[in-house]
């Protein structure tokens, strides 16, 4: 998935972010992954990253109205085209291998509801044999991340099941949370 195009026969401006500054950044959300692009404007709705707003381009990022984020460069992010994606469901940033943001004369390739730019996740791949990895980060407020993937291939058929728990209990009072995905 991703670009198909070589970055610079492009017309305007695209970042990208890999897995390994992924993996290496120590985040949690994809809210605290996309951040680090320049021009681009995150707003966490929840404090948790679950609903993540985005704005590209100096846009408002309230709902991701004015960007469209896709899945592998195909699948709209959401449960509705032309609604309200930041509301709804966010990929988590564990099943993310590379983050894409394109911005200006491009973004209008991809359709409507563009206007602001195009941030496209990369999912991870299944592994060329098969492997379980199980991951678990700890923090303050009794945040937890674990992750189970379990993938393989045999050369013509690839398979991967991911599930990822989070939970905290917020720097709040009531703010605890669980997502299982």
């Amino acid at each position: 998935g991703g670009l198909r195009r070589k970055i610079s026969d492009l017309p305007g401006s695209i970042s990208v972010i890999d897995g390994r500054t992924i993996r290496e950044s120590g985040a949690q959300s994809l809210t605290e992954v996309i951040t680090r692009i320049p021009g681009v404007v995150a707003v966490d709705e929840d404090g948790r990253g679950l609903k993540p707003n985005f704005g590209l381009r100096g846009l408002d990022p309230n709902r991701n109205r004015s960007d469209l984020i896709l899945i592998d460069g195909k699948i709209p992010n959401g449960t509705m085209y032309y609604g309200d994606p930041g509301g709804y469901y966010m990929t988590p940033l564990q099943q993310i291998e590379k983050v894409e943001v394109i911005r200006g004369g491009s973004s209008v390739l991809y359709g409507g509801y563009s206007v602001g730019g195009v941030i496209n996740l990369v999912s991870k791949k299944a592994s060329a044999v098969p492997a379980t990895l199980l991951k678990l980060n700890y923090g303050s407020w009794n945040a937890l991340t674990a992750e189970v993937n379990t993938s393989g291939s045999n050369g013509k058929f690839g398979y991967m099941v991911n599930g990822v728990r989070r939970q905290g209990d917020g720097f709040r009072e009531r703010s605890q949370f669980g997502v299982n995905d």
